[in-house]
């Protein structure tokens, strides 16, 4: 149940990811956002850095969760470069590396057909007039998020507010009414040094060989 339930959880935290063959996921260069999360299963915050009109993201996410009555504290990381995907845990200083998805979904368009390319095209499109994979998606109004003009889609009973293709508040009735809403936006200043390398005392999983892309699970 704690596994099913902490994937669920990325899940909502997660960003809108560069697909293949897009020239950018957000019109602004760089931006960090963070957020607030409230709710009966968990509380705690995460910031959203993004770089080069979003071929780079960082997650870093603290929260403390609560399953079966027992607290328990989560300190994570997720890092994509645009080439490798990592995922760190902070508190026992362990990560793992993968390849990024959108390093091999563009691969995987690159050795297409003209026909599946096309297939693939046609898929977007639908995808762009409300279907999803998880179910039916449904624009539900406007409304605003730090005097921020948003788009409010719901899925699977969880509502989204979006921005410029960014989540400023999610709320998902399903997982403890959980709500996740930036408290702080900071758009297109300097992002520091090294905030997309994975911590030196970090003790990284290097991925194991297979078939491309089988060793990455996408991130919606």
């Amino acid at each position: 149940m704690r596994y099913t339930m902490l994937a669920a959880v990325a899940v909502l935290a997660a960003p809108a990811p560069l697909r293949a063959g897009e020239a950018s996921a957000y019109p602004f260069r760089t931006a960090v956002i963070t957020y607030k999360i409230t709710g009966s299963i968990q509380e705690g915050t995460q910031v959203l850095t993004i770089d080069d009109y979003g071929r780079r993201t960082r997650i870093d996410r603290d929260t403390t969760l609560t399953i079966l009555g027992r607290k328990q504290r989560e300190s994570t990381t997720e890092i994509d470069d645009g080439e490798w995907y990592y995922r760190i845990d902070r508190a026992r200083k362990t990560g793992e590396k993968r390849r990024s998805f959108s390093k091999v979904a563009g691969e995987m368009v690159r050795s297409m057909s003209a026909e599946q390319k096309n297939a693939y095209a046609e898929l977007g499109r639908e995808l762009a007039k409300g279907r999803s994979a998880s179910g039916d998606l449904k624009r539900a109004g406007k409304g605003k998020v730090m005097g921020r003009d948003c788009d409010i889609f719901e899925a699977m009973g969880t509502k989204t507010w979006l921005w410029n293709n960014l989540p400023l508040r999610k709320e998902s009735p399903a997982l403890g009414d959980m709500v996740q809403e930036a408290v702080a936006i900071a758009v297109d200043e300097p992002i520091p040094p090294g905030r997309f390398t994975p911590p030196k005392e970090i003790a990284i999983t290097e991925p194991t060989a297979g078939p491309a892309g089988a060793d990455i699970e996408p991130v919606p």
